[in-house]
C-alpha cells in the first residue's frame, strides 16, 4: 500500500519535472467520450486549428483545402480523403522535412522510437503537450478498471535494458519487467508474487505464458486487479484462460508507438476509440490514422494497415465514443497468397485454431509459415502432451480445412512443439516467406 501511494506521488512529480500538464486534458478526454456529437465537433475544430497552424510549415501537405470549408464531420472526412496516404517508409525518408523546425529548437521535445517489428523502425517527434494528452488517455482507460498510473505494475516486455536510465525510469514509474519465456520461469513467478503488483501490462504472449506457469504450479496473486494486453493478437479463448487463472479482468489495448492508445476494451468487450485527437478511417489501405495533437511531426493519414470495422452503434457500457467492432491484425503483413494470385487474410488460420481449441484439444500457441503458394507449415503448441490419436485428428482437421479454403493440392506440414519468441520482435501468428 505504501509503495503504491509513493508510486503515485513519484509519478506526479515525474510529470511535473517534465512539464507534462496532465490534469489539463483529462476533462477534455472524459467529456468527449460521453457524446459522439461533442467528439465530432471537437475534431472539426482541432482539424481547422491544425491546418491553420501547420500549413506554413508543410505547404505540400495542407494546400488543397481551406480550413474554413470544413463545416461538418462529413466535410472533415472529405478533406482527409483528398490528402495523400503516409506510411513508415515515407516518414522515414522525409523525417527532416516533416519535423517542425520550430519544435526542433525547443528543449522539451520528446523522441519516441518505434520498435521496428514491421522491419522499418522510425523516430516520432512529439512535444510535451501531445505527450501529456496521450498519457491522460492512458489514465482514463486504466480508470475503467480502478487502476491509477503509479501503482505497482508488472510489465511483460520482450527485451530488457540494463542501463541506469532505464532502471531509474522503471523505479519512478513503479514497475518491474518480467519475461516468462526465460528458462527460470518458476523463479520469475516467485519474483512476481513477491513483487505483488496491482496490474499487468505488456505483450499478450508473455502474459499468456505467465498464466500457464501459474496454473501449472497452482500459484495465485490475490492483489491483482486487472491485466492489460497489447502489441499482439489475443484471441477470446486465450483472454478467458488468463482471466480464469488470475481471477481478474483482462482488457485488450489497440494502438501503436506513433500515437500510443487508439482504442481500449471496456468491460463489455468493445474497443472504444478513446483519444479525441485521433481520427480513424477504414480505407482501402486498411486502418488509417490522423493525429490532430502532434504539431511537431504530422502523423497525417498514416497507414497502419490493420483491417478493421468501425461500428455505428453505441456500446451498452455507457461510453458513447465510436467503437471498433472487429480487428484482424496487420493486413499488410498477413496476406495469404493463393495459387490463382488472389489474397486471403491470415485470420482464416486463427479461425481454424479457435475451432480446434473449442472442439478437439486446447491450443497454447500456433504459427503458420507460408513457404510457397502451395506449401504451408503449421507449428502447434498444445496445452499438454497428447496421445498420437489427438495429434492425428488435429492434422486431419487442419489439412482438410486449409485445402478446402485455399486449394485442394496445397501441401500442409504440421509440427508439434513449443514456440519460442524471436528476440526484439512481437509475436506474429502468420509469417509469409514469399516475395510478393
Amino acid at each position: 500500500m505504501v509503495r503504491n501511494i509513493l508510486g503515485i506521488i513519484l509519478f506526479k512529480a515525474f510529470c511535473y519535472y517534465l512539464s507534462l500538464n496532465t490534469n489539463k486534458y483529462l476533462n477534455i478526454i472524459t467529456s468527449k467520450n460521453l457524446s459522439r456529437d461533442l467528439l465530432e465537433k471537437y475534431q472539426i475544430e482541432c482539424l481547422k486549428n491544425y491546418i491553420d497552424l501547420q500549413k506554413n510549415n508543410f505547404t505540400n501537405l495542407f494546400k488543397r483545402l481551406d480550413a474554413k470549408e470544413i463545416r461538418s464531420y462529413s466535410g472533415l472526412l472529405k478533406y482527409l480523403s483528398l490528402q495523400k496516404y503516409s506510411n513508415k517508409i515515407s516518414i522515414k525518408n522525409a523525417v527532416d522535412s516533416l519535423y517542425n523546425r520550430n519544435c526542433r529548437l525547443k528543449k522539451n521535445k520528446i523522441i519516441r522510437e518505434t520498435t521496428g517489428t514491421t522491419g522499418i523502425p522510425i523516430s516520432i517527434y512529439l512535444d510535451h503537450e501531445n505527450s501529456s494528452f496521450q498519457l491522460m488517455v492512458r489514465k482514463y482507460c486504466f480508470s475503467w478498471y480502478s487502476i491509477n498510473i503509479g501503482v505497482k505494475e508488472a510489465r511483460f516486455w520482450g527485451t530488457k535494458e540494463n542501463t541506469f536510465k532505464y532502471r531509474f525510469k522503471n523505479f519512478i514509474l513503479n514497475r518491474k519487467i518480467f519475461n516468462f519465456f526465460e528458462d527460470n520461469s518458476l523463479n520469475n513467478a516467485k519474483r512476481l508474487i513477491n513483487y505483488n503488483p496491482l496490474y499487468f501490462y505488456g505483450y499478450s504472449s508473455l502474459i499468456f505464458e505467465a498464466a500457464r506457469i501459474f496454473e501449472k504450479y497452482k500459484l495465485t496473486l490475490p492483489s491483482l486487479k486487472a491485466i492489460f494486453c497489447t502489441g499482439e493478437t489475443l484471441f477470446d479463448y486465450q483472454k478467458q484462460y488468463i482471466e480464469k487463472v488470475f481471477n481478474c479482468s483482462v482488457a485488450r489495448e489497440y494502438g501503436c508507438s506513433e500515437v500510443d492508445i487508439i482504442a481500449f476494451e471496456c468491460k463489455k468487450g468493445k474497443y472504444h476509440i478513446v483519444n479525441p485527437n485521433i481520427v480513424l478511417e477504414d480505407s482501402t489501405e486498411g486502418c488509417v490514422i490522423t493525429d490532430l495533437g502532434n504539431f511537431s511531426m504530422p502523423i497525417f493519414r498514416y497507414v497502419l494497415g490493420d483491417k478493421l470495422i468501425i461500428g455505428l452503434n453505441s456500446c451498452s457500457c455507457g461510453n458513447q465514443s465510436p467503437v471498433i467492432e472487429k480487428i484482424e491484425g496487420r493486413s499488410i503483413s498477413q496476406k495469404v497468397i493463393l495459387p490463382n494470385g488472389k489474397y486471403l487474410h491470415a485470420v482464416v488460420f486463427a479461425h481454424i485454431i479457435e475451432d480446434l481449441n473449442r472442439n478437439i484439444a486446447p491450443i497454447i500457441r500456433f504459427r503458420v509459415y507460408q513457404k510457397s503458394k502451395l506449401l504451408f507449415l503449421f507449428i502447434i503448441e498444445l496445452e499438454q502432451i497428447h496421445e498420437n490419436g489427438i495429434k492425428n485428428e488435429i492434422r486431419k482437421y487442419i489439412k482438410s480445412i486449409v485445402r478446402e479454403r485455399i486449394h485442394p493440392k496445397v501441401i500442409v506440414n504440421i509440427h508439434f512443439k513449443r514456440i519460442m519468441p524471436e528476440p526484439g520482435r512481437k509475436y506474429d501468428y502468420y509469417i509469409s516467406e514469399i516475395n510478393d
